[in-house]
């Protein structure tokens, strides 16, 4: 009888386990509609479910059928990470892997994210969404969508102690519409080579087909620019064409700028080559030893002559 009792409590105990796993371990899911207009993204606000229970919340979007909605209405799989500042305690980020495609208009489904909680107890975030679309929820406790499209909720919508939002028309800057973003800095503690295969912009989402575009100052300890094409050694050649000082001249007071070098206006629209200038500095600096090289045998010349001069005058 004993046996079958403590049988009984180790099986009591082995399901209370279980249960408390699957509690701990528990999917919330979902789906909820943003009305509105489509070229238009609406505020929805999401809870940060487990701050009190001392941990991030993970909600994932999305939306597999690219026809939901409508034929190629567009596609969406979405990943947040967050923790807010709820009275300023600090810790809080948002960190956002966004990958989607809108064949109909082109444009993203996500415009944007942000902390709401600020100066309250409102542990919540929002996150735009495009209108006239349905959206699947998953997540590690009750986010509990609200969505702010003017039926639902009214808009604008208000932040606690706070100013308001409303919709937004394009995406802001930080949203990647395929890819990931970090709302805190990173380091890579890496002493193997990493491997890019992309572009990479700083400061700018507009790469103009550069592989690194850099929107501001940088500083290094060497750049190396290899393989600039033709180098001008060929200043140095017999058959080199030189203009003379004469025609240079008359260049200059024509165009106000040296030949073969852009122009104040070509390079305020265009920038400049940094391997180009290079060429084409090395091919003045050249030019100009050729000039100096010339008139120092002139120079000489003349000191000659003058020599010879003062020679019949002391005759």
């Amino acid at each position: 009888m004993n046996f079958r009792k403590f049988a009984g409590s180790i099986v009591a105990a082995i399901v209370v386990l279980l249960t408390m796993s699957l509690s701990a371990n528990a999917q919330v899911t979902g789906s909820f509609n943003v009305h509105g207009d489509f070229d238009k993204f609406y505020p929805v606000q999401f809870n940060d479910c487990n701050w009190d229970a001392n941990k991030s919340t993970l909600l994932e979007i999305g939306r597999s059928s690219a026809h939901l909605n409508g034929d190629w209405h567009g596609s969406l799989m979405a990943k947040f990470r967050y923790h807010v500042t709820k009275w300023g305690h600090g810790s809080n980020f948002i960190d956002a892997e966004i990958n989607q495609e809108n064949y109909s208009a082109a444009k993203p489904f996500v415009a944007g994210y942000e902390d709401c909680s600020g100066t309250s107890n409102n542990a919540v975030i929002v996150i735009w969404l495009r209108g006239n679309s349905t959206y699947y929820f998953s997540a590690t406790c009750e986010v509990t969508p609200q969505v702010y499209d003017g039926i639902q909720n009214l808009l604008p919508y208000q932040i606690t102690g706070a100013g308001t939002l409303t919709f937004k028309t394009e995406k802001d800057a930080y949203v990647q519409s395929s890819g990931s973003t970090n709302s805190r800095p990173f380091s890579i503690m890496n002493i193997a080579p990493s491997l890019m295969m992309g572009p990479l912009s700083i400061g700018t989402m507009d790469i103009k087909g550069y592989m690194l575009a850099v929107n501001g100052n940088a500083v290094f300890a060497k750049v190396t620019v290899k393989n600039p094409a033709n180098w001008p050694d060929y200043v140095f050649a017999s058959d080199y064409s030189l203009l003379s000082l004469q025609e240079l001249d008359n260049f200059i007071q024509e165009h106000k700028h040296l030949p073969g070098i852009s122009t104040a206006a070509e390079i305020k629209t265009n920038g400049q080559d940094v391997a180009d200038i290079q060429v084409i500095q090395q091919q003045k600096i050249e030019e100009l030893t050729l000039y100096l090289i010339k008139l120092s045998k002139e120079l000489e010349e003349q000191r000659e002559k003058i020599k010879t001069l003062e020679k019949k005058l002391n005759q």
